[in-house]
């Protein structure tokens, strides 16, 4: 009998419980509630159960897969999302590497193509270009931040 009670009265803690957490997207758990590998609800998608106790744990933000569709880098495993889908860096072109305007590969961030002709170029860091508000050298293409404002290597002598 007193092991009924005791039953019970666990139930009834996980059903208040379990209703306390319910989520704007219907009947599943948000990020920073109790979660359990045992509860019938699970954390909103695509957020995750990540266990903090053998039976227990807290809902976290998740990444998504590869091909799943997103809106920033910060949102994928790969932290790479090109053209509103999570991608893979090997879809990229790589730092170094020609490139036309019309490649089948993607630039990945913080990449660009810097075209040298009217037809090829390299993959290049992107950069603020002549002009741009800046705030150090390293963001300006001529490496040049001059009272925030990115200026040509020829204002300063240099080639």
């Amino acid at each position: 009998m007193q092991q009924c009670v005791v039953l019970l009265n666990l139930l009834a803690v996980l059903s208040i419980h379990m209703c306390d957490a319910k989520g704007d997207q219907g009947d599943c758990i948000p990020v920073g509630k109790y979660c359990a590998a045992s509860l019938t609800k699970t954390c909103c998608p695509p957020n995750e159960c990540q266990m903090t106790a053998p039976r227990s744990g807290t809902c976290v933000k998740s990444c998504y897969q590869l091909k799943a569709q997103c809106q920033k880098n910060e949102e994928c495993c790969s932290k790479l999302c090109i053209d509103g889908k999570c991608g893979d860096a090997s879809e990229c072109i790589a730092l170094g590497q020609s490139c036309t305007a019309s490649m089948e590969k993607k630039f990945c961030p913080p990449y660009e193509c810097q075209m040298s002709t009217l037809r090829s170029g390299t993959c290049v860091h992107n950069c603020l270009k002549m002009s741009s508000p800046c705030k150090t050298n390293e963001e300006c293409c001529s490496n040049r931040c001059f009272y925030g404002k990115c200026l040509d290597k020829k204002t300063f002598g240099e080639k």
